[in-house]
């Protein structure tokens, strides 16, 4: 498998009212992980936005495990 090669994980995916935007999720040890695996897979990826930390119910931020 792709993502598997790269050690890229999908985590799931958002798409657009629209229907013409995804969004999608991954867990990677780098940006550049995450664009081969896209090239590899003839895929777009044309932002990424890497994120170090997650906002909790309560309000705090927790790091990304």
């Amino acid at each position: 498998m792709i993502n598997d090669d790269v050690d890229v994980r999908w985590l799931y995916s958002f798409l657009s009212v629209d229907r013409r935007k995804s969004y999608c999720l991954y867990e990677a040890a780098s940006v550049e992980a995450i664009l081969e695996a896209a090239a590899r897979a003839g895929l777009p990826a044309d932002v990424i936005t890497e994120v170090d930390g997650r906002m909790m119910p309560s309000g705090t931020l927790a790091p990304v495990s």
